[in-house]
């Protein structure tokens, strides 16, 4: 059985060979390809730290240079092994120079995958939104900066994103169905501070059972104690994994979701949780929220500081389906 790596808040992009190679084969169109093997890959994408005018790209082997002007997408694909692609913020936001998004189109394949956003753009007002896709760890992470400049990355087969880079917000959005949306403190950071982690899930809503005739005065002595809705798990989407943002969200959108927030430890600069259901009925535990934190719930029709809420292994009846002929897989095409 092979190890398994480790995950930290504070990885970082690894040391880039010293020497550099400027490829023109590897550019295809405005298109970079690149490809793992069944092996574990790491992967880099960032600026030239000598020139912010070109891209740069690592594929564990070469690292090659091109004008940022002339990168419309960046195409990796990891294969086998437990592969790793680094969006390296170091030398700056990745993004093309227009205001036009930079496409980044991540693979990894069998594999145990990771998707790192890293490094300090040094833009206070750049804002992230990670959207679930319809399979398990599809999606979309998409970053905008204050200048307009942006950046997009459609993932699948990804087992955990880290978000580390310093920002306004980061949004976590559902998909339309019904969610499950959990914050917690993730893993701590190498010098010691907490993370935050959100997980995400598909889940079916449970039919209430109908209520026998000789049940109901049963019922109406109950009738006191609220109801706690059962939900199944469906689809668990990757978690992500964050620090160094001011205002996270978590964004129900349609369907009935469910929203746990249990953070005791504040993350490096948070201040704001925004609980935002959106449409359909929602419902919020607000188990513990760390000191110096403002919890703001929005769209909530039931809250309390305990789930109303329990998961459940049976067989469901889905009670909630309009929305389940949507396509958001995080596969979408980008034009050359």
């Amino acid at each position: 059985m092979k190890a398994q790596r480790t995950i930290s808040p504070l990885a970082a992009t690894e040391p880039l060979e010293p020497r550099r190679h400027f490829s023109v084969s590897a550019l295809v169109g405005h298109t970079i390809k690149l490809a793992g093997d069944d092996n574990p890959n790491d992967f880099v994408v960032r600026l030239d730290p000598d020139d912010s005018n070109n891209v740069q790209v690592y594929d564990g082997v070469t690292l090659s240079t091109f004008a940022r002007g002339d990168v419309k997408q960046v195409l990796v694909t990891g294969n086998g092994g437990d592969d790793r692609l680094f969006i390296d913020n170091s030398f700056g936001f990745v993004s093309r120079p227009d205001r036009a998004p930079l496409a980044i189109r991540f693979n990894g394949g069998d594999g145990d995958n990771q998707l790192l956003i890293t490094g300090d753009t040094g833009d206070e007002n750049l804002a992230a939104v990670y959207t679930v896709g319809n399979a398990a760890g599809s999606g979309t992470m998409a970053s905008r900066g204050g200048n307009g400049t942006s950046q997009r990355i459609l993932f699948s087969n990804a087992g955990t994103i880290l978000d580390f880079t310093p920002g306004a917000s980061l949004t976590v959005a559902g998909n339309g169905r019904s969610n499950y949306l959990a914050l917690t403190n993730g893993p701590a950071a190498n010098d010691g501070s907490p993370s935050g982690q959100v997980a995400i899930q598909d889940v079916q809503v449970m039919r209430a059972a109908k209520t026998k005739k000789h049940d109901k005065a049963k019922k109406n002595k109950l009738s006191a104690t609220p109801s706690v809705t059962s939900i199944a798990t469906q689809t668990t989407f990757a978690a992500i994994i964050f620090s160094n943002q001011r205002t996270i969200t978590l964004a129900g959108a349609g369907g009935d979701d469910f929203i746990d927030v249990n953070l005791p430890e504040s993350p490096p600069a948070l201040a704001t949780i925004i609980a935002d259901g959106g449409k359909g009925s929602d419902q919020l535990a607000m188990e513990s929220v760390a000191d110096g934190i403002s919890a703001q719930p929005r769209a909530i029709e039931r809250s309390g500081t305990a789930p109303a809420f329990s998961f459940t292994t049976a067989p469901a009846t889905v009670s909630d389906k309009k929305h389940d002929d949507k396509k958001h897989d995080g596969e979408e095409h980008e034009n050359d």
